[in-house]
């Protein structure tokens, strides 16, 4: 009977062995897990800002009796207009934008602007890619007339602001 004492303290020995092993495992892994966490810190702070996204200027323009909301897109850290939109009419009685609608007019097909509000109908042609296109090139002059220090993005035009 004098072994069996030193049987379960054995035992006890090698159980308590064990679990300070797996402490020192786990220990051990999570101070793996705070070095890591503590370089992705630094590597967080050292990160530069990210970049401001472009902005968004929306100028209001009229032709052929109706209203456009020209947008141009602005990269103000490089100071350069990256993109312009002339957008589509809206009716200048109640400032809803219009619907282009197809139909059939003296036996051809045709196109028109209508107003869903009001029923106000203009011709296709007054808002063909023509004028669309003047708009956009309006949008541009009145923006560096106003801002001289940008200039126009690659592919748009550099038409210089008239001098008033």
């Amino acid at each position: 009977m004098a072994y069996e004492p030193m049987v379960g303290l054995a035992a006890l020995a090698a159980l308590l062995a064990a679990a300070c092993t797996a402490l020192a495992r786990q220990t051990s892994r999570l101070r793996h897990e705070v070095e890591a966490l503590g370089r992705a810190l630094i590597a967080e702070k050292n990160r530069p800002p990210p970049e401001p996204p472009p902005r968004l200027y929306q100028s209001r323009q009229t032709a052929f009796a109706l209203l456009w909301f020209p947008e141009l897109v602005v990269d103000e850290k490089r100071k350069m207009i990256i993109s312009v939109a002339a957008g589509v009419p809206h009716c200048a009685k109640c400032l809803r934008p219009m619907k282009l609608a197809g139909g059939v007019v003296d036996g051809r097909s045709a196109e028109e602007w209508i107003c869903a509000t009001c029923g106000d109908r203009r011709a296709n042609t007054a808002a063909d890619f023509t004028v669309a296109e003047a708009i956009a090139s309006e949008a541009v002059r009145e923006f560096l007339a106003l801002h001289e220090d940008y200039r126009p993005g690659p592919g748009l035009k550099s038409d210089q602001p008239k001098p008033s």
